[in-house]
């Protein structure tokens, strides 16, 4: 069995292997069906932010605050993905905990 060898011309270090064949590229990136979702849901949500530049009354609790709507609404998106990846998180380390 024949392993890589490694070359340093003191600018970069190439690797080549046995009978100067190069590595195999790297396959090109494809994005799965759920990322191609996320990123269309993304943009749409970019959009509609972007488009709702009103004020408007926003009642938390027993406070209630004059903010652009576009704030709200973006507020309430990264919130959504903050939870989102918390759960994915938690739901990931059962996956392995459970293993």
């Amino acid at each position: 069995m024949t392993y890589p060898s490694t070359i340093d011309d003191g600018k970069r270090v190439a690797t080549m292997m046995a009978g100067g064949a190069r590595p195999q590229p790297k396959e090109r990136f494809q994005p799965t069906g759920r990322q191609i979702v996320g990123a269309i849901i993304a943009v749409v949500l970019v959009v509609f932010i972007a488009t709702n530049t009103d004020n408007a009354s926003v009642t938390l609790l027993a406070w209630t605050f004059h903010i652009p709507l576009w704030l709200a609404l973006a507020g309430t998106a990264i919130l959504g993905v903050l939870v989102g990846m918390g759960l994915g998180a938690r739901r990931t380390k059962r996956k392995y905990m459970n293993d």
